[in-house]
């Protein structure tokens, strides 16, 4: 009977298991679970085969002659954008950045179409204003 329980519910007693492990080792002392679950993973994580395929990392770097062709750093973020685009052709599974960018982008064009937007604003409520009926309270 427990041997039929065990079977049906192997999941759950594994589990159960496993807890039970993890709480023996946290009350004991003997040392850090968190490091035992990390090593458990490691060892997962060797375990799953390597699917096949081009394992090839590839590095963009920023080199004097880019910035010589493209101009000073810090370049625009829609020059980066481009590129990451360039990029994202071979669809790579993975891309990392390593800058930040530290200052806010000043974009002119941005700036006119804000204030063009601003304009726009207050030109419908100007607009707005002049059509409400006006009436005469003596």
């Amino acid at each position: 009977m427990i041997l039929r329980i065990f079977r049906t519910h192997l999941n759950a007693v594994f589990a159960l298991g496993i807890t039970l492990i993890f709480l023996c080792l946290s009350f004991s002392g003997v040392g850090n679970p968190g490091r035992l679950d990390l090593g458990l993973y490691d060892l997962m994580m060797n375990w799953k085969p390597v699917p096949p395929g081009k394992n090839d990392i590839v590095l963009v770097e920023i080199d004097d002659h880019a910035i010589e062709r493209i101009g000073p750093w810090p370049w625009s973020r829609a020059l980066i954008a481009r590129g990451l685009e360039k990029i994202g052709l071979d669809h790579p599974k993975a891309v990392g950045l390593d800058f930040v960018f530290e200052m806010p982008e000043i974009n002119t064009a941005l700036n006119e179409l804000e204030g063009l937007e601003e304009l726009f604003k207050r030109a419908s409520q100007r607009r707005k204003a002049l059509r409400k009926p006006h009436f005469w309270n003596p």
